[in-house]
């Protein structure tokens, strides 16, 4: 049997130290959560910044010339346009990486999990990686994938099938983005 041969004093003194230094290790730890919070969001506001004196540049430009020429007021509209058709063509590639996110996971059945999803927009494929709980969930998952109509070339990989149980996949296959602008 062991004894305690510290007083009851040193005791709660010993406590008494270790919940400070857990509480400054903490503090620290969210400051240090804050500063990286604050470093990443450097970058934005510059970003939002500089995309606010370009529109108070934009509305301030009509008012203080006096351009009566067609060919100016034509020019204006164009990059006014040019302007739009950019900020809906990046709100078009969010809404479409969604989708196809979406999709692939809605094509995934009980016993399959995703792991990993990249996307090549230069070759329009897809990757998705993860674990299936069995060969039969597997190749359900490939042909729910295959009957999806925007993904084409759906592999069969034949070496993520030499296991029965827990199985590791990596597909790679393509993605048919529909033009949504000539529903415009």
């Amino acid at each position: 049997m062991f004894h305690n041969l510290l007083t009851t004093e040193r005791k709660k003194s010993l406590e008494h130290e270790y919940y400070v230094r857990v509480a400054t290790v903490a503090a620290f730890g969210v400051s240090f959560a804050v500063l990286i919070g604050l470093l990443t969001l450097f970058p934005s506001y510059m970003h939002l910044r500089g995309e606010l004196s370009l529109v108070n540049a934009a509305q301030a430009s009509p008012n203080t010339t006096n351009a009566t020429s067609t060919q100016s007021d034509s020019a204006h509209t164009l990059e006014r346009s040019a302007q739009i058709f950019s900020l809906l063509k990046t709100h078009l590639h969010d809404e479409t990486m969604k989708t196809m996110l979406d999709e692939t996971l809605a094509a995934r059945p009980a016993g399959v999990e995703v792991t990993g999803f990249a996307f090549d927009r230069a070759t329009r494929k897809l990757t998705v990686e993860g674990v299936a709980d069995t060969r039969d969930v597997f190749l359900e998952y490939i042909h729910n994938l295959e009957e999806q109509p925007r993904f084409t070339d759906v592999p069969h990989p034949i070496a993520d099938l030499a296991k029965n149980t827990d199985l590791p996949f990596r597909l790679t296959f393509g993605y048919q983005i529909v033009d949504e602008q000539s529903q415009l």
